[in-house]
């Protein structure tokens, strides 16, 4: 681990230098943020300011990049990963790992997610037309993260709720990105609307697997939402009728047929909606069942085990004493640790 953090911080160190130099294609100054990001989020993480080598000149160019109206394929879709990472960072309470310079630029520019598939011409026809079929799940599922990001927005971590003039305006941004949560989900996409019999009945194999299991991610990922909010709403102690509905969706496709596990191993984009699903729930058969699952991940650099112990214990907690527990304070307690990324 010692050795991966100083070449890390090595590579942090002239990251500003490559890409202030011209000469350099700015494809390839992404392709290196993107892998420095990747390292933080995956090297032990430690609670502080945004990621700052992404500022400075590295803003400056790309800005400079989007306004030349010439963006490669592979650089915008690095793009729309960065701002993935950031969200998922800011969702434990840290503050991101992009500035909000860097954010904007990405969220203004970047509208249209374009296929790679095209840049291969020996693809095959069926490759080709899975990317047709699911390029429309892919944005769906960005704009759930970005009102993932706008409610991450509005936790305790970052929005005061010291007053009941605090709280009503919490409880009404909630409200609004509730509507536009629902709002998304009425117009999904077509695959999304299919059962998993019924994408077997419309597509050959090569197509249906991977596409019934892109659906039970991003369907869970939308229920993910729906139990987040109700959380930061505070409903009572526990988890909101709606909530628990969620819940019970969450569990129906992980226990299902949406290809979430292969070769033994549970898909880990199911660790946050296993992490939603244990946090709010009082009963032990359910926190246990999550934890179950999160140990079929099998993914070190997910980190499922810690997290599988993390909600063991904290769920007894909650239990002993009936109401909600703080994770942060309670990781902190608990393990010495922050909480980790997801």
């Amino acid at each position: 681990m010692a050795h991966a953090m100083s070449v890390n911080q090595a590579a942090i160190s002239v990251f500003e230098s490559l890409s202030g130099n011209e000469t350099v294609d700015f494809d390839i100054v992404l392709v290196v943020a993107f892998l420095l990001c990747l390292s933080v989020a995956t090297l032990p993480n430690e609670d502080g300011p945004p990621f700052g080598v992404l500022d400075g000149t590295f803003v400056a160019r790309l800005e400079t990049w989007f306004l030349s109206g010439h963006q490669s394929p592979v650089g915008l879709r690095i793009g729309v990963w960065l701002q993935l990472l950031h969200i998922a960072i800011k969702r434990v309470g840290n503050p991101g790992l992009l500035s909000k310079s860097v954010s904007g630029l990405l969220q203004k520019h970047i509208k249209d997610i374009p296929s790679l598939t095209a840049l291969d011409h020996e693809a095959h026809p069926a490759d080709s037309l899975y990317d047709i079929i699911s390029a429309p799940i892919f944005t769906f599922y960005r704009e759930v993260q970005d009102i993932s990001s706008q409610v991450a927005d509005v936790t305790h971590y970052r929005r005061s709720r010291i007053t009941a003039a605090d709280q009503a305006e919490v409880t009404d941004i909630l409200n609004s990105l509730k509507d536009n949560l629902c709002n998304l989900w009425q117009s999904r996409p077509a695959p999304l609307r299919l059962d998993a019999a019924e994408l077997q009945q419309h597509f050959c194999p090569t197509i249906a697997d991977p596409l019934i299991t892109l659906a039970g991610l991003c369907s869970a990922t939308y229920l993910t939402e729906v139990v987040a909010m109700g959380r930061i709403l505070e409903h009572p102690s526990f988890a909101s009728p709606e909530a628990k509905d969620a819940m019970q969706r969450i569990r129906d496709i992980v226990d299902g047929d949406r290809n979430a596990s292969t070769e033994r191993a549970l898909n880990a984009g199911y660790l946050r909606p296993l992490f939603l699903y244990a946090i709010e729930s009082f009963d032990q058969e359910q926190t246990q069942w999550a934890v179950n699952r999160l140990k079929q991940i099998k993914s070190p650099i997910s980190r499922s085990d810690f997290i599988a112990s993390f909600i063991e214990s904290h769920g007894e907690v909650q239990r002993m004493q009936g109401r909600r527990v703080t994770m942060k304070a309670f990781c902190y307690q608990r393990f010495g640790v922050p909480l980790p990324y997801f």
